[in-house]
């Protein structure tokens, strides 16, 4: 068995040749699939500016123009203000009152809805609420 240097050196030159194109097309493909990904981050970015959601906007525009680290500390910061039950809301009401916004200015008969069940609060708790199944006799577990 042949190692490499003792190849001829025609051969240890087209070795490293071809090992030397296989790498170039491999940064190429992997360049062109980051590309790829940062369009569609922009064109997401660009729909929750239309939808109002500007934090989310930012959020993919830093990732769709290569600023990542700007976009992890966002992430890092949403996750733990998640955590904490009054950051949580205060993110989720301002996610809320963005997308009444955008709602509002685009669509009157959702708006309408959304504030009638505003309005009346028995008629929000009556449509969110969440019945759970009480089990039937056949499947209720047996008690020793």
């Amino acid at each position: 068995m042949n190692d490499f240097q003792t190849l001829p050196a025609q051969w240890q030159y087209v070795i490293l040749g071809l090992g030397a194109v296989v790498a170039g097309y491999l940064v190429v493909a992997i360049h062109n699939k980051l590309m790829e990904g940062r369009k569609w981050c922009i064109k997401i970015a660009q729909g929750c500016t239309n939808a109002g959601l500007t934090d989310l906007a930012t959020f993919f525009t830093e990732l769709g123009t290569g600023d990542v680290l700007d976009a992890e500390k966002q992430a890092l910061k949403w996750a733990a203000d998640m955590n904490d039950p009054v950051k949580r809301m205060a993110l989720l009401a301002d996610a809320v009152e963005d997308s009444v916004q955008y709602v509002a200015a685009n669509d009157l008969t959702v708006a309408t809805k959304i504030l009638a069940i505003l309005k009346n609060g028995s008629a929000s708790k009556s449509l969110f609420t969440v019945t759970t199944a009480t089990p039937s006799p056949a499947t209720a577990p047996v008690a020793n």
